[in-house]
């Protein structure tokens, strides 16, 4: 879908809720037709989690969680990559 929001670490609850807002897909998170949107605030809590662990570990270069599957009461990271700093 190329839906991305990027923010620079450590992220802030307002910043990760506008991460979430920004992103072209919010009328399906919010819940469409009938159905209940995802719970933000889990959502939230990953982005400041993932965010406050890129802030600590300085070795991490790039980090990608996809994808993450979200209901109304939970989130679950599918998959996620970490690309680390050389050494050298």
């Amino acid at each position: 879908m190329k839906d991305v929001s990027y923010k620079l670490t450590p992220v802030t609850t307002v910043e990760a809720q506008e991460m979430i807002s920004s992103l072209q897909s919010t009328p399906l998170l919010k819940g469409m037709r009938g159905e209940k949107g995802i719970n933000e605030d889990v959502m939230i809590e990953i982005i400041q989690r993932v965010s406050q662990m890129v802030s600590e570990c300085p070795i991490i270069k790039e980090l990608d969680l996809n994808p993450i599957i979200a209901y109304e009461d939970q989130a679950v990271v599918v998959d996620a990559r970490i690309s680390i700093a050389n050494s050298t």
